[in-house]
């Protein structure tokens, strides 16, 4: 049986004519990745990611998206996205392959719970994650899909270093006029910004601004903004609602809630209210423009930006009902049980499709 058919690379294999095999290091519903050694180059690493052959075949959106992924990284140039050292098809094993460097270090969610960083190594962070967002927005580049998951952390811990993976996702500004409605959104449930569920919109810059405050809020806490999220009982009712419903709190509230109130910047609330706000025009209009104003608000000055004067913000005090808190700050299973019927049936159903929706089409993104 040919490794085309199997799907999988066997250690020492020679691949694409130039990379040695090492071993599997990730599988994920489109493809897997392995670790490799570049031919003829001592201790050279890469890692190599390769696409189903069923995918490839049956869904031309999964290889748009696989040569996507390895053009854009080029064009945005920053040293905080991952390098894709190469791309092609192997007419051997009939797979479509990228190289890409290989890291070594942990997720964002694993760096933070396991390393406790300093407030310091905190804010070195947040300011690498959006130099790396900003270069992508100037460059004409919209993430999409901006999450703990495709962040990755290397290096020392006194000194890390960013690494936004997964630009597979992402699209120009320019592409976005020929988008199908079924591929416009796309994203993760927790940290998607409400326009990407409307299929056909066009997707701005602030979409990736609504993940960037989510996650400043996450990096500085180590917790998730969204207070049913950090709770393995909740429902995906629950966070639904809170997501697409509740008024949103100012974020010293929502970290009293947390216990993590002596976490929060004295200036931050006015600054994530121009982030996470439903209305996407009342956003920071673009990563550079959020950065500027937060780089303020860490220096321990106030933002100059104005808080967005939204229904959110006037009503900012008013705050979810929350169910008794379990201590878990892990994001929440994929799957939820015991979302029940409650008032307003109608609403319920399309908050809770909205997220089914958006789970079904974030199945794509992998690895």
């Amino acid at each position: 049986m040919s490794e085309a058919k199997t799907h999988r690379l066997m250690p020492d294999t020679i691949f694409a004519g130039r990379y040695r095999i090492v071993s599997s290091i990730g599988e994920g519903a489109m493809g897997t990745v392995y670790l490799a050694e570049v031919v003829d180059r001592d201790e050279e690493r890469c890692a190599i990611k390769v696409l189903k052959p069923k995918i490839a075949s049956e869904h031309s959106k999964g290889t748009e998206r696989f040569a996507r992924e390895a053009k854009v990284g080029e064009r945005i140039g920053s040293p905080h996205v991952v390098d894709v050292l190469d791309a092609g098809f192997d007419e051997a094993t009939g797979l479509h392959w990228l190289a890409m460097e290989y890291l070594e270090g942990l997720h964002l969610t694993e760096f933070i719970h396991e390393h406790d960083p300093s407030v310091a190594v905190r804010h070195r962070l947040l300011d690498q994650l959006f130099d790396a967002i900003a270069a992508a927005h100037r460059a004409g580049v919209v993430h999409r899909d901006l999450k703990p998951d495709n962040i990755f952390v290397v290096g020392p811990d006194d000194e890390p270093t960013v690494k936004v993976l997964d630009f597979g996702v992402a699209k120009t500004l320019r592409e976005q006029m020929h988008a199908s409605q079924t591929e416009g959104g796309l994203g993760t449930p927790l940290w998607t910004a409400p326009e990407q569920g409307k299929g056909g919109e066009h997707i701005r810059p602030s979409v990736d601004v609504w993940a960037l405050g989510l996650l400043t809020f996450h990096v500085l806490t180590g917790k998730l903004f969204w207070f049913h999220a950090n709770d393995d009982r909740s429902s995906m009712l629950d966070i639904a609602t809170e997501m697409l419903r509740d008024a949103i709190p100012p974020a010293s509230e929502r970290a009293k809630q947390l216990d993590v109130a002596d976490r929060i910047p004295p200036h931050l609330d006015g600054w994530l209210a121009r982030c996470v706000v439903r209305e996407a025009e009342e956003r920071f209009a673009n990563a550079g423009e959020a950065h500027a104003g937060l780089k303020e608000v860490l220096a321990g000055r106030p933002s100059p930006m104005a808080a967005p004067k939204t229904g959110d913000a006037e009503h900012a005090a008013l705050t979810p009902k929350t169910p008794a808190r379990t201590g878990h700050d892990t994001l929440p299973p994929t799957k939820r049980r015991g979302a029940k019927p409650s008032t307003g049936i109608g609403l319920v159903v399309a908050l809770v499709a909205a997220v089914v929706a958006a789970v079904a089409i974030s199945a794509w993104a992998w690895l």
